[in-house]
């Protein structure tokens, strides 16, 4: 028996492709995740922001900071079909939700140039989250087995700066760290994100380098449900909404304080998913590209405090 019916305001691309039954193991104030085959997550969210290309956008399901009646628990069944998901009396109905995949196109990133790259790693240094792989790029922490561990898989990649046809070897990042998505999950989906906006932006100085992805599909089962659903999805070019926003809008970005806003709200996305996988984002735009030490070609005015503060035009022509 039907007892609430919701609609969905957005339904991810791949949603359907999970058709058949699926069961609750979440449940969260601003989201229920429910497992299906080949233990991918679907995620029914309340904001846009969450989105990814497995996910149903319900608002209405979550009030007061909980999920409404009737009370979703972990282990209850789910039934998926084509234009209705239904658990415990309640349906949500996917047929007038607007689809969204998660997708970059080569308009989102007519604006992403090589000497942006200095502004997003300066703020991601800054105001990125230290819990997780942000030494990568910054100072190193070998502390933190995690991290040593990560260090030790980057220092013996194949194919990076080098003659090999792909980059062999970050497949040893996947299920390593913390969180619900483990740090290595989310550096290397950054780092499969970068692959497409290199091969989007067609940038003139690059050297990009194709990640092995036959060798991350093999490896997939190290990690955990939410690590194994996210890899899955970036492999096959579909990214979470917030990562989408933050290429967007470093893309459209006219000035350091606009990049410094687009890459400060995906560093607040999560434990440190977000810091996670913005690095994993920088490390592979540093390592595919010529221009490695953009700080040495940058206007004097370009400093540490320019990146926090005052906005540097990066459209006016620089002088040398």
């Amino acid at each position: 028996m039907i007892l609430q019916r919701y609609q969905t305001e957005k339904v991810g691309a791949l949603v359907r492709d999970l058709a058949g039954e699926g069961e609750v193991v979440s449940v969260h104030s601003g989201a229920v995740n429910v497992r299906c085959r080949h233990r991918l997550l679907l995620s029914l969210v309340r904001e846009p922001s969450q989105m990814t290309s497995l996910s149903l956008t319900v608002p209405r399901l979550f009030r007061n900071g909980a999920p409404s009646r009737p009370c979703l628990r972990p282990a209850q069944s789910v039934r998926i079909e084509k234009d209705l998901l239904t658990v415990n009396g309640l349906c949500i109905d996917l047929k007038h939700g607007e689809p969204w995949d998660g997708m970059i196109r080569s308009k989102d990133v007519a604006g992403f140039s090589l000497h942006k790259l200095t502004f997003m790693k300066k703020t991601l240094r800054t105001e990125g989250k230290k819990e997780g792989f942000l030494a990568i790029i910054g100072t190193p922490d070998l502390g933190d087995p995690f991290l040593r561990r990560a260090f030790d898989v980057l220092n013996r990649l194949n194919g990076v700066c080098g003659d090999g046809p792909a980059v062999t070897g970050l497949s040893f990042l996947i299920g390593l760290g913390r969180g619900f998505t483990p740090s290595g999950d989310d550096f290397l989906t950054g780092v499969l994100l970068g692959e497409e906006i290199m091969r989007m932006a067609r940038l003139p100085d690059a050297t990009p380098h194709d990640l092995d992805r036959a060798e991350v599909e093999e490896r997939l089962e190290k990690t955990n449900d939410a690590g194994r659903t996210l890899l899955t999805l970036a492999l096959r070019g579909h990214f979470p909404a917030y990562l989408v926003k933050a290429v967007k809008g470093v893309s459209r970005a006219k000035n350091s304080g606009e990049i410094r806003e687009a890459f400060s709200a995906a560093i607040s996305q999560g434990e440190t998913s977000g810091t996670d996988a913005l690095t994993g984002l920088v490390w592979y735009l540093e390592k595919t590209t010529r221009c490695r030490d953009q700080e040495a070609h940058l206007p004097s005015s370009t400093t540490e405090e320019n990146c926090r503060g005052e906005n540097v035009d990066l459209l006016k022509p620089r002088s040398h």
